[in-house]
């Protein structure tokens, strides 16, 4: 039992404690985003079905994303970058792919499109100083592969709670 039991605390220890809250994302701007390291996952397939990344997760320098028959979105808002330049390749046979960046990061699209295409509406759009560069490139074979900017939930959720306080504040100064 001494191998197994070796590295556990002694009797009469307590176990660290541990918060159930969920931390917030840092400060959001560009160079706390960008870590470092692996990234959280490399691939993502969809054959037949559907695949989601989103979310708070680490997007390694170069990631894969397959589609056949089947539909993936990849979540660029809340995600943190292992490097300053990170490219996402796909391949979208008879299925769709959406990949949705927040505003301030620079997207350059390379892709093969036959009977299907690529789509981003805003290329050329320079980046924020110190925000990552995604370069999305691959191949779609009746299928395609889209580029959308929207803003972080919880940018969203702020704008939304200002407008709706800016309209009580009319209200009131109207009466």
């Amino acid at each position: 039992m001494t191998p197994i039991t070796r590295d556990l605390p002694g009797a009469g220890v307590s176990a660290p404690a541990v918060s159930m809250v969920k931390q917030p994302a840092g400060t959001g701007s560009w160079p706390d985003r960008i870590v470092g390291g692996e990234g959280s996952s490399r691939w993502a397939v969809a054959i037949m079905g559907g695949f989601q990344r989103g979310g708070r997760w680490t997007v390694p320098r170069q990631f894969n994303a397959v589609t056949f028959w089947g539909g993936g979105e990849l979540d660029l808002r809340e995600a943190y970058f292992a490097d300053r330049e990170v490219v996402v390749n796909c391949v979208a046979i008879m299925g769709g792919m959406n990949v949705v960046v927040p505003p301030g990061v620079e997207v350059v699209v390379r892709g093969i499109g036959i009977m299907g295409g690529f789509d981003h509406t805003q290329e050329g759009v320079p980046g924020d100083p110190g925000a990552p560069r995604v370069i999305i490139q691959g191949f779609a074979f009746w299928g395609g592969v889209g580029v959308t900017r929207k803003l972080p939930k919880a940018e969203r959720q702020r704008l939304k709670e200002e407008r709706r306080q800016e309209k009580l504040e009319r209200r009131r100064d109207g009466d």
